[in-house]
């Protein structure tokens, strides 16, 4: 017993000492990168004077300094002792700002920082390490008083936590004591990354902040055995490429008095702002490298017809067939090796129909994502769902899209922004991977609406011409009563507390607003419901342990779900409920049938109701949901809007007067609006019958991209809803 105390105490000491020297090298090597950072001689930092045209801002970044030097290092490495020679690359990245805080808002927003300063991360294969990452980063920041002192915010001002499984990931977070109105931050964070069989993560440098930004330059150093490439868009500044005395490439731009902010609302930076994206690729590496990226050097602006010929030739190479999806069914479903084969036979006894047979397959692989609880691969559901539904005798196509979060499809950048997505010719309709939430088969989430895709030249297609390029294809721009989200809600006076039932009903691309309240134990419970409407065995492979260890999430999934619940409340009143009495999915938005995503809550809030003498006023502008307000500076706009997809929220009240009140009709008809212009509409509709007062409130956006001349139509609409907020009902006492 002593010995293995004595053991364990040795064990503890030695783990003490390494944490002690680990914390010791780190604090050596920051320092060493602050010292050399700020000897750095850019006289944009020393730069103390404002432009009078900025005296308004809420901060004014004075200068911008991005940098970024790769090296293909060589020699040998050791994994688990073993020595290795697999490819890597040392990087290091600095972003510096100068920044002038000109009010309280911009003195909150930068008087506290929160970053990662290490942190690793190890994919296997078999007894060795496949890749692995080693990242550590520094945070400098100095503090630049009008009068010319300089403050150096002392790093022991750190406060140090750990996350991940082991603690692999340390974060700090810094307060920076001592920052005023008027004061200069001088801010950096640096990274350095070590990367063993891995290419670098994308780069963006963006020519567009918050705030105006006086002079920004970008530095790069690449060796020349990586592979670079780059694209220039939105209007961003191209790069002068040199060559040093050692043949690394230099690229540098540099831009000065970029006032354009960017919007607080409804802006897409990837495809609005001036913006270089970055990849740097070592070919040497086991991660896949696209064809085009196989030789070493830089690519400024490589042709976009190469970059999709990567995406189409990794559908080449990466496609299952027939076989391997027979294998993974069965691995995963009792009887999923004979499913593709009997739903065939089902389809020549004519019991089956095309479009049911493409439902089954693709709620078959949801589920299968679902019950497994992996993360969704998009681009391995499709190839699956594919391959499956050809088994089965049906024509499919393969093709590529870009979600709306990437730049599009005409000025692709990289191969790793598209997705794969399906076309079944006997349906004529399209199968994307479910994007974000679990969606009903052959329907276009938001992020997908009006975007551009293209299709894959079949064999035969090129057989008649090798040069032939795929089809385009204009993904459907749903309507806003295709998104819609239809709410009824029933409310009826407890004193100064108004008791709601609340059931919300969402439609097309507005159900990834409530995706997030979906349970496991929900899904599973659709999906097996689902799927039992077709005569084919085929149940999820699980063992006892498996089973208990299912319905303790089951049970966990229940409590988090009132939370999530709680929250959705919170989000939808501004605040919290008095009281959560229920709440229940009712839908999950899989069911082709009935492919809308409910649920129903009952609950409490308080201070809804007030007494106004021997009367009664309903806050009822609070019975629909927490609405936008404008700040003045949102009210000018010279870019165009980008929203997530035309919608319409329709929000149906019920109010159930209490007994001795009444309501007079000029009460109901001042609470009656309708805005409606060419970006939306906001409409209210009032009426009485019995002892129910029904409100019918609309609030529409027509377009899912609205052109900077229309913002002041769009302004009307979401000013009659923000000021119809504060509506009261007035109920008199008879």
């Amino acid at each position: 017993m002593k010995k293995t105390l004595l053991i364990l105490s040795m064990a503890l000491l030695w783990a003490t000492q390494l944490r002690a020297d680990d914390v010791a090298e780190y604090k050596k090597f920051a320092e060493s990168i602050r010292n050399e950072v700020y000897s750095m001689d850019i006289p944009e930092f020393k730069v103390t004077d404002i432009p009078e045209k900025y005296k308004d801002e809420s901060a004014v970044i004075i200068a911008m300094y991005s940098s970024l030097a790769a090296e293909k290092k060589t020699g040998l490495a050791f994994e688990l002792w073993i020595p290795s020679t697999r490819a890597r690359i040392w990087a290091d990245e600095l972003d510096r700002m100068l920044i002038h805080i000109n009010d309280k808002n911009a003195l909150d927003r930068f008087s506290e920082f929160d970053f990662a300063i290490m942190g690793k991360r190890d994919w296997r294969d078999g007894l060795s390490y496949k890749a692995n990452e080693k990242v550590r980063k520094v945070l400098g920041a100095k503090i630049i008083k009008p009068d010319g002192r300089v403050i150096e915010v002392d790093t022991d001002d750190f406060l140090e936590v750990e996350e991940g499984k082991k603690g692999e990931e340390k974060r700090r977070k810094l307060a920076v004591p001592g920052l005023e109105v008027g004061d200069n931050l001088d801010v950096f964070f640096y990274t350095s990354t070590q990367l063993q069989n891995l290419h670098l993560d994308p780069i963006d440098y963006v020519f567009r902040k918050d705030y105006p930004v006086m002079y920004y330059k970008v530095h790069c150093k690449i060796d020349n055995d990586l592979t670079t490439q780059y694209r220039t868009l939105n209007g961003a500044p191209d790069f002068s490429i040199t060559r040093d005395a050692d043949e690394n490439f230099i690229l540098d731009t540099e831009q000065t008095d970029i006032s354009a902010k960017t919007p607080r609302l409804w802006y897409n930076a990837l495809r609005q702002s001036p913006i270089i994206q970055m990849r740097v690729y070592n070919r040497r590496s086991d991660q896949y490298t696209p064809k085009s990226a196989r030789k070493d050097g830089v690519q400024s602006n490589p042709s976009v017809a190469i970059i999709k010929n990567d995406a189409l030739t990794d559908i080449e190479y990466g496609s299952y067939n027939e076989k391997i999806v027979k294998d993974l069914l069965n691995l995963d479903f009792d009887g999923g090796k004979n499913v593709t084969g009997k739903l065939k036979n089902m389809r020549k006894k004519g019991l089956i129909t095309d479009d049911e047979i493409c439902d089954y397959l693709y709620n078959m692989l949801s589920y299968r994502v679902c019950a497994k609880r992996v993360n969704m691969n998009p681009y391995k559901f499709i190839t699956m769902f594919n391959e499956a539904a050809a088994a089965t005798g049906l024509d499919v196509k393969y093709g590529i899209v870009t979600p709306d979060f990437y730049e599009p499809l005409d000025t692709l950048s990289t191969m790793f922004h598209i997705l794969w997505f399906g076309y079944v010719e006997n349906t004529g309709k399209y199968y994307l991977p479910p994007a974000g939430y679990y969606n009903a088969p052959g329907e276009t989430a938001g992020i997908f609406q009006g975007e551009k895709g293209q299709f894959k030249p079949t064999k035969r297609e090129l057989k008649k011409n090798k040069n032939t390029q795929g089809a385009i294809v204009d993904f459907k721009m749903c309507s806003p009563e295709e998104n819609r989200e239809a709410v009824e809600v029933n409310a009826s006076v407890d004193g100064t507390a108004l008791v709601i039932d609340r059931r919300v009903r969402d439609y097309g691309g507005m159900k990834s607003s409530s995706s997030e309240l979906l349970s496991e134990e929900a899904l599973n419970k659709e999906y097996i419901d689902v799927l039992s409407r077709v005569d084919i065995k085929c149940i999820f492979r699980e063992n006892k342990k498996a089973k208990a260890e299912r319905e303790e999430r089951y049970a966990d999934g229940r409590r988090q779900q009132t939370d999530d619940f709680k929250a959705e409340i919170k989000n939808y009143h501004g605040r919290d409920a008095m009281e959560m009495r229920s709440g229940e999915i009712v839908s999950t938005g899989i069911d082709p049938k009935n492919p809308v995503l409910e649920y129903r809550l009952e609950y409490v809030m308080d201070e809804m109701v007030k007494n106004a003498g021997h009367n009664l006023i309903i806050q009822v502008g609070r019975l629909i949901n927490d609405q936008l307000e404008l700040l003045p500076s949102d009210r000018t706009r010279t870019d165009d809007v980008y929203m997530s997809m035309p919608r319409e929220i329709a929000t149906d009240i019920a109010i159930k007067i209490p007994e001795g009140y009444r309501v007079s009709d000029k009460t109901l008809k001042s609470l009656e609006r309708n805005v409606d212009n060419s970006a939306g509409r906001f409409r209210v509709e009032v009426s009485q019958t019995g002892d129910k007062v029904s409100v019918k409130v609309l609030k529409r956006y027509n377009h899912k991209v609205e052109a900077a001349t229309s913002w002041p139509a769009l302004v009307e609409i979401v000013d009659a809803a923000s000021k119809w907020q504060p509506s009261t009902l007035l109920l008199e006492r008879i």
